[in-house]
């Protein structure tokens, strides 16, 4: 099963937390302001064992499973669990009114708004109890005991712009992925720390999130993008004359006046320009070349 984590999993090491302590009727979290609300799955439960577990154990007590991550197993029968590591921690099974299923964590994330001074930040803190984690430019992170709960504690006290829990998902579909033969390289898209063709290999998401932005839009044909360079081939088969706007007198290089073309030079790459504007534009899913970074469909002005 391909699990994506909203926002990466970890729980508090030696945690064991019991269902019974999950017991709140209203069940939702807050995402853009919203109420995302939650029904709780009958006998279906997220296992988190923060120190690992011994896949065989499950057998040895009759535990049927299956493997969400690393660390967090799916069960329907939690009586057995204690037989199977000393740590552990025990949530429901939730699904949001479309019907997907979101596994809890014992992690929060938050941002507090501008104007909080520290004092209150503290305050927050410690009063819900929360152990810090990590702070990047988007969010702070904290472990704490109820994470749905403290969460929506957290979000009413009016001092956050946001404070959800740290959830995980089986169900979200990956970011849109083309098929373009070289987008694998692209790693200025979408880093994996991908090996690429000079040897070298990328940093894990240190990218533009091209994949992330396609899901939202892949541009607009009637945007015009301009491109001043060495001249694009004619009818290039990752950027067609139907994309293509050349106008005659726009070549003051080499050549043609009228014709916007690379000239065959021994001392010249001569294809920067293909090369820039196949970043800039280069068809997607055609299953040949390279894809264009957000204007996959725009067409360039020569």
């Amino acid at each position: 099963m391909k699990t994506i984590n909203i926002i990466k999993l970890a729980l508090l090491a030696g945690l064991v937390m019991p269902i019974h302590s999950f017991g709140q009727s209203n069940f939702y979290y807050t995402f853009d302001n919203e109420k995302i609300h939650l029904t709780p799955l009958i006998a279906k439960f997220a296992v988190e064992f923060p120190d690992g577990v011994i896949e065989s154990s499950f057998l040895q007590n009759n535990v049927g499973y299956n493997k969400i991550n690393s660390n967090v197993y799916l069960v329907t029968d939690t009586t057995s669990i204690h037989n199977i590591a000393a740590t552990y921690f025990i949530t429901p099974v939730y699904t949001t009114n479309d019907g997907l299923e979101m596994y809890l964590t014992s992690r929060i994330v938050l941002k507090f708004n501008n104007n909080v001074n520290q004092n209150a930040k503290s305050n927050i803190i410690n009063s819900n109890n929360l152990q810090y984690i990590k702070t990047t430019s988007v969010y702070e992170m904290y472990s704490c005991t109820n994470a749905l709960n403290t969460a929506k504690l957290i979000y009413e006290s009016g001092l956050v712009k946001f404070c959800h829990p740290d959830f995980i998902s089986p169900n979200v579909q990956p970011f849109y992925t083309p098929n373009d033969a070289y987008f694998g390289m692209q790693f200025y898209l979408h880093n994996t720390g991908q090996q690429i063709n000079d040897g070298h290999s990328g940093t894990n998401d240190a990218d533009i999130d091209a994949p992330e932005a396609w899901d939202i839009t892949k541009g607009d044909p009637n945007v015009v993008v301009a491109v001043i360079d060495e001249g694009v081939t004619s009818d290039h088969p990752d950027l067609p004359n139907t994309r293509q706007v050349r106008l005659n007198g726009s070549n003051f290089g080499g050549g043609s006046p009228d014709d916007p073309s690379p000239v065959s030079s021994l001392t010249s790459g001569n294809n920067h320009g293909n090369a820039c504007a196949g970043i800039i534009g280069a068809t997607q899913d055609n299953n040949e070349g390279i894809t264009g970074k957000l204007l996959p469909y725009a067409k360039l002005c020569l």
